[in-house]
């Protein structure tokens, strides 16, 4: 008899100590749960965050620190009803660090399903915390249960273990000079990366060639043209190649007169705030003997040393391509050149920078592009030609291209505005 009574005394015993210590982990299960507002947002880490409840009317804040720059952020959040007739109607959002709305997601909570948040950490700051909240309308409804995943994927450069940065004053040192180095940039997932700046030394008459080998390179929806530059010490522009298709390769190759810091940087040509530009590539450097130059100049036309050159017989090395103008105006972009050749007397006039060329055939390009991708949308396409416009402003600054060539840029421009601005009327 009274072994029984121990017997039971022991079996309910152990009863108790398991349900004591099995308890806290099934609370603990379902501790997920946001603070009511940024300054009290729950910080999460890299990994899965299950058993997160919300009420109707209620919103919870998380937040997610320490992004550095060329990493790319992942917020996955799976929504359930929690009870079996339909559910709430939710609202996800991302925010910066400043609480700057950056996404948001319309989220009717029926049935299983599963939401993604993207953010592309950029240059700009050393570290970086981003916030998300979930929010559930309805008074009447039935709030939802939620699981958070968070994962961050790194896009470091030259195997470094962080970015390049995008200004000269920020750069990635190469001290082994030589070699093949992977980068990446992106203007995508509400953020941007798009330059990436190196530097190196170059002894004296040493010669430096770069080639830039873009790899998955994708662009939406304009052209985003990439650009391969070299800056001696005083952050002056040496040599410099344009891309005029998506995946071409550009080279470039300067020799130095002295002993000095060179700098390269990769970036992207545009200017907009609209589509995405995302590439994986590769810097291949190569370094040799060769004669100093000061300046990427051109190579002058070849004429006979008995023969006075006369602007009428002699031409540039290449001709840009004939770019339509819209309807009604008549005049291509071989055809303003053409004007702005014949006119000049001595050959330093009229001899233009091959570099000059090819900067001004990218932004004719994007104006071509902007116009025949957005005449739909007449307040979006007058944005985007405006932006290509200061484009054009700060390139006329740095040097890269004439003033002629920017009243070229910016007839084109007014061209199109008044196309824009026709069509618009019509509609």
């Amino acid at each position: 008899m009274s072994s029984s009574l121990i017997s039971r005394d022991v079996l309910f015993s152990l009863f108790i100590f398991v349900l004591l210590i099995s308890f806290p982990i099934i609370n603990l299960s379902a501790q997920l749960k946001g603070g009511e507002s940024f300054e009290e947002a729950t910080p999460l880490s890299p990994g899965e965050h299950k058993g997160g409840e919300i009420d109707p009317g209620e919103v919870q804040f998380f937040m997610v620190k320490n992004i550095k720059p060329g990493q790319e952020l992942y917020v996955k959040i799976r929504l359930g009803p929690k009870k079996s007739f339909p559910g709430s109607s939710l609202h996800i959002n991302l925010y910066d660090w400043d609480g700057n709305l950056l996404e948001s997601l319309y989220c009717p909570v029926t049935s299983l399903e599963t939401y993604e948040l993207a953010w592309f950490a950029g240059s700009d700051l050393s570290s970086h915390e981003i916030y998300f909240s979930i929010r559930c309308d309805g008074a009447y409804m039935s709030g939802a249960n939620f699981d958070v995943t968070i994962s961050i994927s790194d896009h470091f450069d030259a195997d470094s273990g962080r970015d390049a940065g995008d200004t000269l004053e920020d750069f990635l040192e190469l001290p082994e000079g030589e070699g093949t180095y992977h980068g990446f940039i992106a203007i995508a997932n509400n953020g941007y990366d798009d330059a990436d700046c190196y530097k190196m030394t170059l002894n004296a008459n040493q010669n430096l060639k770069v080639k830039l080998i873009p790899k998955n390179y994708r662009s939406s929806p304009l052209l985003y043209t990439l650009v391969l530059s070299i800056y001696d010490e005083d952050r002056n522009v040496v040599a410099e190649s344009v891309s005029m298709q998506m995946d071409e390769i550009l080279n470039v190759e300067w020799t130095s007169p002295k002993r000095q810091d060179v700098y390269i940087k990769v970036h992207s040509s545009t200017g907009f705030s609209v589509g995405e530009v995302i590439c994986d590539y590769d810097l291949q450097i190569k370094l040799g003997e060769g004669q100093a130059q000061t300046s990427p100049s051109p190579t002058p036309p070849i004429m006979s040393p008995t023969t006075t050159p006369s602007p009428s017989t002699v031409s540039p090395t290449t001709a840009p391509p004939t770019i339509s103008a819209p309807t009604g105006t008549g005049i291509s972009l071989t055809e303003y050149v053409g004007i702005g050749v014949s006119i000049a007397v001595p050959i330093s006039a009229w001899v233009v920078s091959k570099m000059r060329r090819s900067r001004l055939r990218v932004l004719m390009r994007k104006i071509e592009m902007t116009f025949r991708e957005f005449k739909s949308n007449a307040a979006e396409c007058e944005a985007a030609l405006l932006s290509i416009r200061e484009e054009a402003q700060r390139d006329l600054v740095k040097g890269r291209i004439t003033e002629e060539q920017f009243a070229l840029i910016d007839k084109r421009i007014e061209e199109y505005l008044e196309e824009v601005r026709k069509l618009q009327r019509r509609g």
